[in-house]
């Protein structure tokens, strides 16, 4: 495949080299935005049926009625 042979974009960077620059920094490809996280991190989870609610803890699940809720994790866990 043609597409997987590294190319140079540029003086010190190459495609396929793990996103690394010479001195050993890792290429940042994405920020973390506030707005964003909120959006996605801000939610509650029952903890019965699993459906998701957004906004402040509510009193109860929309789905099931369950009243006990935890927030979304913010962190992957080590399996």
């Amino acid at each position: 495949m043609l597409w997987l042979r590294s190319r140079p974009i540029s003086d010190d960077f190459q495609v396929g080299s793990d996103y690394q620059w010479p001195v050993g920094r890792p290429v940042c490809m994405a920020q973390r935005h506030p707005e964003a996280e909120a959006r996605l991190l801000k939610k509650w989870i029952c903890m019965r049926c699993s459906a998701t609610h957004r906004g402040r803890k509510p009193r109860s699940c929309r789905k099931c009625g369950y009243t006990g809720m935890r927030i979304k994790a913010a962190e992957r866990r080590k399996t």
